[in-house]
């Protein structure tokens, strides 16, 4: 679980130690449909070099209003 949503390993452990055998929740605030874009782009021809990647989280201001929105609720 940790792994696979970037977490390092042991982290819930570390924080949810006292939570282990009993009933708990966790929520998370996910933006489906942001309005930044990023782009990705060759880094050169070698196809074996990992691409440039810029994901530009948050670069429409609407994005961080959203997640705000989320997280107050």
């Amino acid at each position: 679980f940790e792994l696979g949503n970037g977490l390092v390993p042991g982290t819930l452990q570390k924080y949810m130690a006292a939570d282990v055998g009993n009933d708990s929740m966790i929520a998370a605030v996910v933006l489906g449909r942001p309005r930044s874009h990023g782009d990705i782009k060759l880094a050169s021809a070698d196809p074996c070099q990992h691409p440039l990647i810029n994901p530009n989280f948050f670069s429409h201001p609407d994005d961080i209003k959203v997640v705000v929105q989320g997280i107050q609720k």
